[in-house]
């Protein structure tokens, strides 16, 4: 048997991390967006994997440049994440946030724990989203000492 609300219950105790994923094309269009589900892969060599709706702008960037930016929000920068929880159709969400391109082009908030940016090694269609695995290959810390911003931080809900 398959209970709906037992499963959106048990998926809601996974924990969940808030991190800002950057994009661009390469040629001057950036983006960032919230995501709340990426995980480490590998150790040796450093690969991570996120999760992305596989019918936005965002996920268009990422295939078209195969790189992409997380930026570590501290637990104090909820207002901060929700800034990239929108849909947009440009770069207007970076307007009012201070940022800069790292090596890749990708977005790196100014004001984040740190960031690292990926290259794009593998994506696996399937669902309403796709996974995206990459091998981090640049690093910043701008601050240290905050915990980092959870999911459970929020007053959000994960869908489940």
């Amino acid at each position: 048997m398959f209970d709906e609300d037992v499963k959106k219950r048990l998926l809601r105790q996974i924990p969940h991390p808030v991190v800002i994923c950057g994009c661009t094309d390469g040629a001057g269009a950036a983006n960032a967006f919230t995501l709340t589900w990426i995980t480490q892969t590998s150790f040796d060599p450093p690969v991570v994997a996120i999760a992305v709706r596989n019918d936005t702008r965002s996920n268009r960037l990422i295939r078209g440049s195969n790189v992409f930016s997380v930026n570590f929000p501290g637990r104090s920068q909820v207002l901060l994440a929700e800034t990239f929880t929108r849909s947009s159709a440009g770069n207007e969400k970076l307007d009012d946030v201070a940022w800069h391109p790292g090596v890749t082009g990708c977005p790196i908030l100014d004001d984040c724990i740190g960031a690292f940016e990926c290259n794009v090694i593998g994506i696996v269609e399937h669902g309403d989203h796709d996974v995206v695995v990459g091998e981090i290959i640049a690093t910043e810390g701008s601050r240290s000492g905050e915990p980092p911003l959870l999911l459970s931080d929020t007053d959000w809900e994960y869908a489940g």
